[in-house]
C-alpha cells in the first residue's frame, strides 16, 4: 500500500532493478572501501572461485602460483606416507567395543552370483508354493492304506458267498498278520518259508527215487486187488454231473427263510456218535508231514 504520489512507470522499473542489484551486494558484508558495481561482481566471483579451489586442495603453507600448480599435481602417491592417525584407530576400537559379541548365525560371507540365485530360486519357489495351496492348484487327494480298504486274502475270495446259517464253532480265518505285518515281519517269514522250503527239498536223490516206486506200486495193487474207494466213487460222480450242468459262478440269492434257518432234526445219541467218528479222521487220512511216506 502506497501513500503519496507514485513514480512514473519506466521510472519504477530502472528503480527495481537497482534495489535488487544493492540487496545482492548488501548480502556480501564487505569492510573498507570497495570497487564499483560494474567492477566488484567480475571480482568477487574470481574470488569466491579462488576460495572454493583452496579449500579443495586443503593445502598448508606457502602455495605454488596458479600457473605452477596445475603441473605440480600428480596421479599417484610418490615417496614414503604418512602413518595412520591413532586417533582414528582407537575410534575403530570403540566401536566394535560397542557393538559387542555377536550372538546367533552370521551372515552368509558367499558374495558370488551363483548364491544369490540359488537365494533368490528358494525365495520363488516358496512363494509359488504358497500362492498354490491358497489357491488350491497343489491340492493332495487323501487315500487310504491298501489293509484299510481291502479284506486279507482268506477272507476276501468268497465273502457272502458261503451258507448263511448260525455257527456252532468260530471260523478259522487263518493268518490274518497281513493287516499288522510291519516289513521287518514280512522279511521274516520269507525268510523262514525259503528254509522250509529248502528242508523239504533237500531230500536224497534215492530216497525221491523209491518213494515214486512205491507209490506206483500201491497203485497197480489197489486197481488189480481192490475196488474203488467211496470217496473216488463220489469224486467220480460230482466230476460227471459238473460236465453235464456246466461250472456256475457262486452267486448272491435273496433270503429264504425255510432254506436259510431250517433246522434239521437229528437224534442226540447220533450226533454224539457222529462227532466222536469225525475226531478220528484226522488220524487215518493223513500224510505224514516229515521223514519218508512209506516204511
Amino acid at each position: 500500500m502506497e501513500i503519496g504520489p507514485s513514480l512514473p512507470p519506466h521510472l519504477l522499473k530502472k528503480n527495481k532493478e537497482e534495489l535488487n542489484s544493492s540487496t545482492i551486494h548488501e548480502e556480501r558484508v564487505q569492510i573498507g572501501p570497495c570497487l564499483p558495481p560494474n567492477l566488484s561482481t567480475h571480482d568477487n566471483d574470481q574470488v569466491e572461485k579462488g576460495y572454493e579451489q583452496e579449500e579443495d586442495d586443503c593445502t598448508y603453507g606457502p602455495a605454488l602460483p596458479p600457473h605452477l600448480a596445475n603441473t605440480s599435481k600428480s596421479s599417484g602417491v610418490v615417496g614414503p606416507s604418512l602413518p595412520i592417525d591413532p586417533r582414528q584407530s582407537k575410534k575403530e576400537e570403540n566401536i566394535d567395543e560397542e557393538t559387542g559379541p555377536v550372538i546367533g548365525p552370521m551372515p552368509s560371507s558367499s558374495s558370488t552370483a551363483q548364491h544369490y540365485s540359488s537365494i533368490e530360486r528358494d525365495i520363488e519357489a516358496r512363494s509359488n508354493a504358497m500362492k498354490d495351496k491358497l489357491t488350491g492348484k497343489n491340492k493332495v487327494k487323501q487315500k487310504r492304506e491298501e489293509w484299510m480298504t481291502e479284506l486279507p486274502p482268506e477272507i476276501g475270495k468268497n465273502f457272502g458267498l458261503g451258507a448263511r446259517k448260525f455257527r456252532k464253532q468260530a471260523v478259522d480265518c487263518g493268518d490274518r498278520s497281513v493287516w499288522t505285518d510291519t516289513p521287518s515281519d514280512r522279511s521274516k517269514k520269507q525268510e523262514r518259508e525259503a528254509r522250509k522250503r529248502t528242508a523239504e527239498e533237500s531230500k536224497a536223490p534215492w530216497e525221491e527215487e523209491k518213494e515214486r516206486n512205491m507209490n506206483d506200486m500201491i497203485q497197480s495193487y489197489t486197481k488189480q486187488h481192490r475196488g474203488e474207494s467211496l470217496m473216488e466213487i463220489h469224486q467220480r460222480e460230482l466230476s460227471k454231473k459238473r460236465k453235464e450242468e456246466g461250472i456256475k459262478p457262486n452267486e448272491r440269492r435273496p433270503f429264504d427263510r425255510d432254506r436259510d434257518l431250517g433246522y434239521t432234526t437229528v437224534d442226540p445219541d447220533k450226533r454224539k456218535s457222529l462227532i466222536s467218528k469225525s475226531k478220528e479222521l484226522e488220524t487215518r487220512f493223513h500224510r505224514s508231514k516229515s521223514g519218508s511216506t512209506f516204511l
